[in-house]
């Protein structure tokens, strides 16, 4: 169900299609020739707009090219990264009274392994469970409003890309939202 209404989700992961409008305010804040794995890859999606992905994964693959594999599987030791830099991907949104499950336990496991790009929900970054997650949040990169639905009708909520990494050091930086 969302937010502000009573629309279900599509499905029981609540499997949204990341459209290309949401990724391209992440890619001037890219090392350039990145090489990254999508861990909830889903039907491809992010793959299909950034270049650079050397592994995909997801719970319930949507494509032939991506793995079957949950992300508490991925360890440093015993899955190869595929000499990718930093996980790129669309986590699963919290769901309401959940305490940011799945989502900050997923963004604590991958933020150890690698650096760690994902799409948020901006209200996320002011709730009390992303106080966890929030001395390992490098940079918020603003995306606004999109058609989650692919119908040119904007979203009620604003998103945001966030860049995790354990190693960080320091306050979040909170870029502006380009023209």
């Amino acid at each position: 169900m969302g937010k502000r209404s009573n629309f279900a989700l599509k499905n029981d992961r609540g499997f949204y299609r990341t459209p290309p409008e949401a990724v391209a305010p992440l890619v001037p804040h890219l090392p350039r020739g990145v090489r990254y794995w999508e861990p909830c890859a889903g039907d491809g999606a992010i793959m299909d707009v950034l270049p650079g992905c050397v592994r995909a994964s997801d719970t319930k693959p949507l494509r032939r090219d991506i793995q079957c594999m949950n992300v508490s599987a991925i360890r440093r030791f015993g899955v190869d990264l595929c000499g990718a830099q930093m996980f790129i991907t669309n986590l699963s949104f919290p769901t309401g009274n959940t305490r940011g499950d799945p989502t900050v336990p997923m963004i604590e496991h991958l933020a150890e392994l690698l650096p760690l790009w994902t799409i948020l929900p901006g209200d996320m970054l002011f709730n009390r469970y992303f106080a966890r997650v929030h001395p390992i949040c490098v940079k918020v990169v603003p995306i606004g409003r999109v058609s989650w639905e692919g119908n040119g009708v904007a979203g009620k909520a604003n998103a945001c890309w966030c860049l995790f990494d354990a190693k960080h050091i320091g306050q979040p930086r909170l870029m502006a939202r380009a023209a």
